[in-house]
Parts: structure tokens; C-alpha cells; sequence
């Protein structure tokens, strides 16, 4: 789906580069059309399987499942959070600049960032739950 929403980003751009009036605005424009294409995509995608993984009894949590109940819970998030969130926190942009890629104002990137980790604290508590649980 990446290398999709990838092209997608391409084709549109080359598509309507001559509307882009800023050349310091490039980034944050590419970046909203990458954006909008993998809320699109996602939303179309129609066949999406939840996997839980249950860990063996007597395996240790390691990094990598730590990474994949992160994956997890952020999967689990609103399309438009989860870009907000992936936005300011990977790709390290301001708020201001993730505001601008996804259309609306920093107050709601800061709103949407506060209930995204708020949600990931209460998904990845409920994991150490099932796994205290499971381990004893």
C-alpha cells in the first residue's frame, strides 16, 4: 500500500505542479497530498484483518513486541489522528507544518494529538494488563 499511496503522491504531483506557488512550501505540499492519499487508501481498503497476537506463556517481552502492540494500537486510531500523530512524531515536523499538510488549524493538531496518545496510553496499558495476566 505504500508504494501506492508513493505513486499516487507522484502522479498528482507532477500532475499539479504548476500550481504550487511557494518552492519553500514543497515539503508540507507533498507531504498533504501523501497524506490524503493514504487516508483515501485506507479507506478503501475494505478488507483489513485484525491479528491479535498472543505471546507464548513463557516468552519475555522483547522489543520487537513492544513495536508490534505500538503498530497495533496506532493502527487502531481515527485515519486523521494517526497521520497527526505519525506526522509530528516520525517525521518530526512542527505542529504548525502538520496543521498546514493536513488542512485545519494547529489547535486541532494539538487536540488530536493529545487524545491519540492518550488512547495509545489506555490500548498499550490494556496490553500490559493481558500480559501480567498472562504471565503472572
Amino acid at each position: 500500500m505504500a508504494e501506492d499511496v508513493l505513486a499516487d503522491t507522484l502522479m498528482v504531483a507532477l500532475d499539479r505542479g504548476d500550481t504550487l506557488r511557494d518552492e519553500a512550501a514543497l515539503r508540507r505540499w507533498l507531504l498533504r497530498i501523501a497524506v490524503n492519499r493514504a487516508i483515501d487508501a485506507r479507506r478503501s481498503s475494505s478488507r483489513v484483518v485484525q491479528l491479535r497476537l498472543v505471546p507464548d506463556r513463557e516468552a519475555r517481552r522483547t522489543f520487537d513486541d513492544d513495536r508490534i502492540a505500538l503498530l497495533g494500537a496506532v493502527e487502531r486510531l481515527a485515519p486523521r489522528m494517526r497521520a497527526a500523530l505519525v506526522l509530528r512524531y516520525y517525521a518530526d515536523l512542527p505542529v504548525r507544518d502538520v496543521a498546514e499538510a493536513l488542512g485545519t488549524s494547529g489547535n486541532t493538531i494539538k487536540t488530536q494529538l493529545r487524545e491519540a496518545l492518550a488512547q495509545l496510553r489506555v490500548t498499550l496499558g490494556e496490553a500490559d494488563d493481558f500480559l501480567e495476566d498472562r504471565h503472572g
